[in-house]
């Protein structure tokens, strides 16, 4: 681990307005003292230190304003320390970080793609400051050529993993060879545009994107066309690209718990092998006190994979999950709210049909690649309705709702229709339940598939006697 930790990192090039400020924060373990940015970042050019301000002994913060220095100027930074009586500087000699300020700039015109299988649909300005582009797709199998992106300076792209997960991928001035299918392409130019384009495919057809000697390119597959989105904004800024992506809902609620205190997830630390002994463990040894816990996969009754019972697994959890949670929020005074994982469709293979699976119609599904196939139930909204009614009994916080099991290798031509079903089971019976989880805010499905991602707001009805 790093004695000392800046960010930016000095392995950074940001691009910055006038308008704009530029911002650093520090955080360490050692007794420092004398924390100051090096920097040119004045209009003569010379260096010179300017302190942080220390929030605590172990965090720094500075904000810079660049109002009035010249554009298309690049500067440098770094940072220089002093520890057990030494002067010291962060990083090695010429290692610095990178600040170009621009002009702000301008919004560019809509796209043209100079090809017969492509349609423009609309095209929307948002803002002043914002558009969205759609096109249509002809059906069938296209390799269509979008855009130069010689000229990108840094991007954050979703490409397919597998059949159940999209991992984000990232990088500056050149992109990586990556031959996965990209989903979603977010990037800021030279001038400080930020593009974002993504494509919404359909059960019976796809499309993604993907960068070849910095030209983006459309691939498409399937009998159905797809639809191609590009947005534009001057500012990389969270409420610009929201509305570019069509999400105009107000901002949800902050919660207090989340948004101030540490959580606890025990997959890492304790992955399948966790039981109610290791996580008082695991949360007596932090030095900071958490305030929030997911107790993820591993707790649940089970038996080959599927779901057997509501309850908690009583080998790992002797105390039942009503009595675990009650001896950790007792042992942990800290704990303000505990969440647990499960799976879409209740475990990673499923509901037990020869058990828990008998109160709603059981049915069986092949899955790609296994000889073990997926316990389904006819009626997953009355399961759901009593899943939660039951963790709400137990005194269960919130969820953590994760797609292992992926639908996309399930063997079956409704198998978007079943994660449809399970979805929308889920959210129903938060929404009919009044007060499903007492929080107001959402947990994301882990669901990274495309087409699968969604937010659920959860809320639990009933307390634990």
């Amino acid at each position: 681990m790093q004695p000392l930790l800046l960010f930016p990192a000095l392995d950074s090039h940001l691009l910055k307005h006038p308008s704009q400020s530029a911002v650093f924060y520090v955080w360490t373990h050692l007794q420092v003292s004398g924390v100051a940015l090096w920097t040119n970042l004045c209009a003569s050019r010379t260096w010179h230190a300017v302190p942080l301000i220390a929030h605590s002994p172990s965090w720094f913060h500075l904000s810079l304003s660049l109002a009035s220095l010249p554009t298309n100027q690049r500067y440098q930074y770094t940072l220089k320390y002093h520890h057990d009586g030494q002067e010291k500087w962060l990083g090695s000699v010429g290692e610095n970080g990178a600040i170009t300020i621009v002009a702000p700039p301008s919004l560019p015109p809509i796209p043209f793609i100079a090809s017969p299988h492509v349609t423009l649909q609309a095209n929307r300005r948002i803002n002043n400051q914002s558009t969205r582009t759609t096109f249509k797709i002809d059906q069938g199998s296209h390799v269509i050529p979008l855009a130069d992106v010689s000229n990108m300076h840094s991007y954050m792209a979703l490409a397919r993993k597998s059949s159940s997960w999209l991992v984000p991928v990232s990088g500056m001035a050149r992109f990586e060879k990556d031959g996965r299918p990209w989903y979603f392409l977010i990037y800021m130019d030279n001038t400080g545009v930020v593009w974002v384009w993504w494509v919404k495919s359909t059960p019976f057809a796809t499309g993604w994107l993907h960068v070849s000697s910095s030209v983006l390119e459309l691939h498409t597959q399937g009998g159905h066309g797809v639809e191609l989105f590009c947005g534009t904004t001057t500012s990389m800024d969270e409420d610009r690209i929201m509305a570019i992506l069509g999400n105009n809902s107000k901002k949800q609620q902050e919660d207090g718990v989340m948004d101030t205190y540490l959580g606890y997830c025990t997959w890492n630390a304790l992955g399948l092998d966790v039981n109610v002994a290791l996580i008082d463990q695991a949360l007596a040894s932090l030095s900071d006190l958490v305030g929030y816990l997911i107790i993820d996969d591993g707790w649940q009754q089970q038996h080959d994979g599927r779901l057997t019972g509501f309850d908690a697994d009583r080998g790992r959890f002797p105390l039942g999950l009503v009595g675990s949670l009650r001896y950790l929020k007792q042992h942990h005074p800290s704990l303000r709210s505990i969440g647990v994982w499960h799976a879409l469709w209740g475990s990673w293979f499923g509901i037990d049909p020869s058990s828990l699976g008998k109160l709603y119609e059981p049915k069986v599904a092949a899955l790609l690649d296994s000889k073990k196939p997926v316990g389904l139930v006819n009626h997953p909204a009355a399961f759901y309705k009593d899943f939660y009614q039951a963790l709400a009994y137990s005194g269960v916080d919130f969820v953590k709702i994760d797609n292992q099991g992926a639908v996309d290798d399930l063997i079956l031509a409704t198998r978007h229709e079943i994660w449809h079903q399970y979805r929308l089971a889920a959210t129903t019976a938060v929404e009919v339940s009044l007060s499903l989880f007492d929080r107001d805010d959402g947990f994301a499905i882990i669901a990274p598939s495309v087409g699968s991602s969604s937010r659920v707001s959860i809320r639990v009805e009933g307390e634990a006697e």
